[in-house]
């Protein structure tokens, strides 16, 4: 149970990471343009 909560909490972390990620490559762009 422990693992599945640790996995979870991962993959949340990840998710959070790339749409952070997404979002500052959003702007740079839009920064260039």
């Amino acid at each position: 149970m422990a693992m599945a909560m640790a996995m979870a909490m991962a993959m949340a972390m990840a998710m959070a990471m790339a749409m952070a990620m997404a979002m500052a490559m959003a702007a740079q762009r839009s920064a260039m343009a």
